[in-house]
């Protein structure tokens, strides 16, 4: 038998899917969250969808890993992905559009708060919600 063989039947699995999308806005900036199943992505920008750079991190202890997949003008990008993924204990993607550097601290304080405020919006909370 090989591996592919179209003559071979194989049980398919279907994977469990809950994706949930949520947008909001404040102080003339936006955040655009997709809520998946132990990760979420989150776009930050103060216009259309722009996307300047791309880092993801994932909890691994002692300290969260992370990586920049689109190296644009964003550093900080790497370090929010980090702290959100060490909060939530969630792989974080974030996305960015090019953002003043006054709107930076801004924008962080918003998504912290939002966290706070309705985590279920960005994690998967133990209920499977």
């Amino acid at each position: 038998m090989l591996a592919g063989d179209p003559s071979v039947e194989s049980p398919v699995e279907c994977a469990e899917s809950s994706i949930s999308v949520h947008s909001f806005s404040h102080m003339g900036l936006h955040f655009h969250v997709t809520k998946m199943i132990q990760s979420f992505l989150i776009w930050i920008g103060s216009e259309e969808a722009n996307i300047d750079s791309i880092s993801t991190a994932i909890c691994i202890p002692p300290a969260p890993a992370s990586a920049s997949l689109l190296t644009g003008s964003q550093e900080w990008c790497s370090s929010l992905s980090k702290r959100l993924s060490l909060r939530t204990h969630h792989q974080v993607f974030v996305f960015s559009d090019v953002l003043d550097p006054d709107d930076v601290g801004v924008a962080e304080k918003i998504i912290f708060s939002k966290l706070k405020q309705s985590p279920e919006m960005f994690i998967t909370l133990d209920d499977g919600a």
